[in-house]
């Protein structure tokens, strides 16, 4: 089990977002010849996984940036505004699909933020809406043999 393989096959597996971005969810960096607009979801540094060394706590944290690009600002918004209503809500059931599949118990949204950065190749602006996430779910225990 992978939560950002889980949160990523759920993005693109969402009919709503693949009428925008087709297969464009991509993890750390886009592919260069990508098309916009597109999703790029990556872990943050520092992340909060709460685990506890002794014996299972029962639940584990993990902090995802999920961030939409855009040659237009507004277009960027309103993909901002379709990620979060596909991750709202799912609470206490599994998201994903196999072999990614993880029972989220909660979702929580940071402020989101705008960045921009110029095209390699044009100097055009790129619009990104930066949307920072902590996903708790069930923490994985080990079994030992």
């Amino acid at each position: 089990m992978s939560t950002i393989g889980a949160i990523i096959s759920h993005l693109k597996g969402d009919f709503k977002l693949r009428q925008q971005v087709g297969s464009g969810v991509y993890r750390q960096i886009a592919r260069r010849e990508a098309a916009r607009p597109y999703l790029v979801v990556q872990q943050m540094s520092g992340g909060r996984r709460v685990r506890h060394m002794a014996a299972a706590s029962a639940l584990a944290a993990t902090a995802l940036q999920i961030t939409c690009w855009s040659d237009d600002v507004d277009v960027a918004d309103a993909l901002a505004d379709d990620v979060r209503n596909s991750l709202d809500h799912r609470n206490h059931e599994d998201i994903g699909t196999q072999p990614n599949v993880v029972n989220l118990k909660a979702a929580f949204m940071d402020p989101p933020f705008d960045n921009i950065v110029p095209d390699d190749v044009t100097g055009r602006p790129i619009f990104g809406v930066v949307m920072p996430w902590l996903f708790w779910h069930a923490e994985s225990v080990p079994t030992l043999s």
